[in-house]
């Protein structure tokens, strides 16, 4: 009977496991379950986890940014997911295949350490990851979760990938898994799409310098004096209340879920680096990479070409939009050598509507 049972729960825990986290955001079933589930894992609490690849290791699970009350569901949700073993369970799979005893990984975009320990788990003593996370609130969690794990074979370097050895401006967010660069990064191409539209409606005389000067605001990590000028600019147009069209509407509601959303980042600067220069100088040339860098993945691959066409490592890209699909692409034709792959191992030729892809080297197809 008690067999029974677990497997019922491990069941249970399987399919909540496949729920598209984004797609639970403010929906009542994602509370029911959070609260749930959050009676057995406390905050700040070590626990053993119970499924997965990552089976029988200990888990920190860390506390909540004070911003967690309009912190978005699936972020809470991926808390306990990942301390249950069950985060991304389709991703865990394909890389217990694709990596194998004593290879060297990259786990560029470590967050706080589950793919980290996941690699360290599979490569054993004589493999070696180096993992690269450019916040250090991430940082300081992934330290914990490897001295907790005894792991020996696990290095971490407190930098930005990108595409050359350089100083960036980095944005800090309370939700640990969007951190990213400040220029380059999905906040930066949201926050320039909204600037493109309401130039639209406002129609300032010199719309690129209105733009420019709009975005230093972001740039400088003023995101309230940015959305309050643009505040002051519609009601000088449209009134304080009501709008004459459903486009303005849409565009002044849009603003005030901007203010919510970034009101909790901080801009930075940090050390960003090319693996390039990494591997001629630093690090054991990689046999897999795992890139999850929220935006980023085009600027860290131009940074490792000469890696990738000497070494053709197997790589796992999550891809964060359908234009920057398309650059990882041209960028990985312009290497050659390589066949691409859904996570269900299937070969696909236009990869613009998928949330992530595995390139196999195929260098004498």
């Amino acid at each position: 009977m008690m067999k029974i049972i677990i497997k019922a729960a491990k069941f249970f825990f399987y399919l909540i496991s496949l729920i598209p986290l984004r797609s639970v955001h403010n929906k009542k079933p994602s509370h029911l379950f959070i609260d749930f589930i959050s009676r057995f894992y406390v905050q700040g609490q070590t626990v053993k986890i119970k499924f997965g690849i990552n089976r029988g290791l200990k888990w920190h699970i860390p506390q909540s940014s004070d911003n967690e009350l309009y912190a978005m569901d699936y972020e809470r949700l991926e808390k306990y997911l990942i301390a249950l073993g069950l985060y991304e369970y389709k991703l865990q799979k394909a890389l217990k295949r694709l990596i194998k005893s004593g290879q060297i990984c990259y786990d560029i975009g470590g967050n706080i350490g589950f793919f980290t320990v996941l690699m360290s788990r599979i490569i054993g003593s004589r493999g070696k990851v180096y993992v690269f996370e450019p916040m250090v609130s991430n940082v300081e969690i992934l330290k914990i979760q490897i001295k907790n794990n005894n792991l020996d074979n696990v290095a971490i370097y407190n930098k930005a990938v990108t595409s050359q050895n350089t100083r960036l401006k980095f944005i800090e967010h309370n939700n640990r898994s969007i951190g990213q660069i400040a220029d380059n990064g999905l906040i930066f191409f949201e926050i320039n799409n909204a600037l493109d539209r309401f130039s639209e409606e406002l129609l300032p005389e010199n719309i690129e310098l209105w733009k420019e000067n709009k975005f230093n605001l972001f740039i400088n990590g003023r995101i309230d004096s940015l959305i309050n000028e643009i505040s002051m600019e519609l009601q000088q147009i449209y009134g304080n209340q009501s709008f004459k069209s459903e486009r303005i509407n849409l565009l002044w509601e849009q603003l005030r879920q901007k203010r919510r959303r970034f009101s909790s980042f901080t801009i930075s600067e940090i050390d960003g680096i090319c693996i390039d220069d990494m591997v001629d100088n630093t690090i054991n040339h990689p046999d897999f990479i795992k890139i999850d860098i929220e935006g980023a993945e085009a600027l860290a691959l131009n940074g490792m070409i000469k890696t990738l066409t000497k070494y053709h490592p197997t790589i796992f890209i999550e891809l964060h939009s359908s234009n920057l699909a398309v650059e990882v692409k041209e960028i990985l034709g312009k290497v050659g050598g390589y066949e691409i792959f859904d996570l269900n191992f299937n070969y696909v030729d236009y990869i613009d509507k998928l949330p992530g892809i595995i390139c196999i080297p195929n260098i004498y197809g």
